[in-house]
């Protein structure tokens, strides 16, 4: 049997019938059509036999199912030859590799809501909130660590980023009070940074802070396909910090990384 599942360095979201991809290596998205999508998700929830030659499906091991309990597929009409065209074309492309067990990197996440968010300027928003200057001065530094990161290798940088800072944090170590202290220190940490700071830096470096001070969060990169979004942002205890609250319903989490590790 063989199984497949994304390569190390793409992840994928479900939105509006569509699969939105991300290359962390190439900082690259891609949408399939609806009726590519159709295969794609059958590739990745389908054991497979190779003769050399082809590949014949052998059955579906985990059917995808949306959050309401119905089925992805529109269409469950699966052409053979199609099928391995798809394979070959996915594999070609990097975007899939084959399995080493049923056990596969196949998850393609889904809002809760396909009805999107209107696309607007983000700027982060920690009003009323008492500033620690200490705490700012540790901002810049986390926001040079995650600009470098992306400059070196692009959002790949910024996972392995986390991932070295996760150890610190407490598992469900939760504190909304010095969330929003170490929010409104790094919005101020940006006014002072050289370069301009867009919200994938910014989610990062906040994150970082909330990890080296034992905090326990969620960084988020979340994805909508019409109009064509992408936005990373931090989440609290299931709370969005300083951001739009319709994030955590209306796009698809794409990409999450927290103490436990990547989603």
């Amino acid at each position: 049997m063989l199984f497949f599942e994304w390569t190390p360095y793409v992840y994928g979201a479900f939105y509006r019938d569509s699969i939105v991809m991300l290359k962390v290596d190439t900082n690259k998205y891609l949408a399939l059509d609806p009726d590519t999508s159709k295969y794609m998700r059958f590739i990745l929830n389908t054991a497979f036999s190779f003769d050399g030659n082809v590949y014949s499906a052998e059955g579906v091991v985990n059917s995808p199912i949306k959050e309401d309990n119905t089925s992805w597929e529109t269409d469950n009409t699966i052409i053979f030859s199609k099928l391995n065209d798809c394979i070959n074309t996915f594999l070609k492309e990097g975007l899939i590799e084959i399995a080493s067990s049923e056990l596969r990197k196949n998850r393609v996440a889904v809002p809760k809501q396909n009805t999107g968010l209107a696309v607007q300027e983000w700027f982060p928003k920690s009003h009323g909130v008492p500033l620690d200057k200490v705490l700012m001065m540790k901002g810049l530094y986390y926001l040079y660590k995650a600009h470098s990161a992306i400059k070196r290798h692009n959002i790949e940088g910024i996972v392995q980023l986390l991932q070295k800072f996760s150890y610190k944090a407490q598992p469900g170590h939760h504190s909304m009070e010095h969330s929003k202290l170490m929010s409104r220190a790094m919005d101020q940490a940006c006014t002072f940074y050289p370069r301009k700071t867009l919200c994938l830096p910014y989610a990062a470096a906040l994150t970082i802070m909330h990890f080296a001070h034992g905090y326990d969060c969620d960084f988020i990169i979340g994805v909508q396909s019409i109009p064509f979004h992408s936005h990373a942002w931090v989440e609290v205890n299931n709370n969005v910090l300083t951001d739009n609250e319709e994030l955590k319903e209306k796009m698809a989490y794409i990409l999450r990384i927290n103490h436990s590790g990547i989603y």
